[in-house]
């Protein structure tokens, strides 16, 4: 399997998870009354939540390697609001939460290795410039 391939699965998944879950990317335009610098944030990774999946995309259609970095990035806020990557991994979570977190982080951090190889990979083949004068 190639990295495009492998970008193209990931991708599928990435947005199979992340667009159902409007709840998350909305929430900072419902609520817009008490503003703060720590909501701020919470409310930048909200919207980064649907962001980087969406931008992974568009640099995947145009061949921008940097789509490999935004692919990990979400990561960071699919583990902080408690998402796993895999659209159908709930059939994975038992009534214990401290074994749903486990199985939240290792997968965002499977997301982030493997994202990170793509990119080092992505990187490793590409030609260098040489000029012909």
């Amino acid at each position: 399997m190639t990295s495009k391939a492998v970008m193209r699965v990931l991708l599928c998944l990435v947005l199979m998870t992340a667009l159902p879950k409007y709840e998350i990317y909305t929430f900072p335009f419902l609520n817009m009354q008490n503003v703060s610098i720590i909501v701020l944030l919470i409310y930048s990774m909200n919207i980064l939540f649907i962001l980087a999946p969406l931008l992974a995309l568009y640099m995947h259609v145009k061949a921008i390697r940097f789509q490999y970095v935004w692919l990990g990035i979400f990561a960071i806020p699919a583990f902080l609001f408690g998402v796993m990557p895999i659209p159908f991994a709930t059939y994975l979570y038992s009534d214990n939460h401290f074994i749903n977190t486990v199985f939240i982080g290792i997968f965002n951090v499977v997301l982030i290795v493997v994202s990170g190889f793509l990119f080092k990979e992505c990187k490793n083949n590409q030609r260098p410039i040489t000029s012909d004068t």
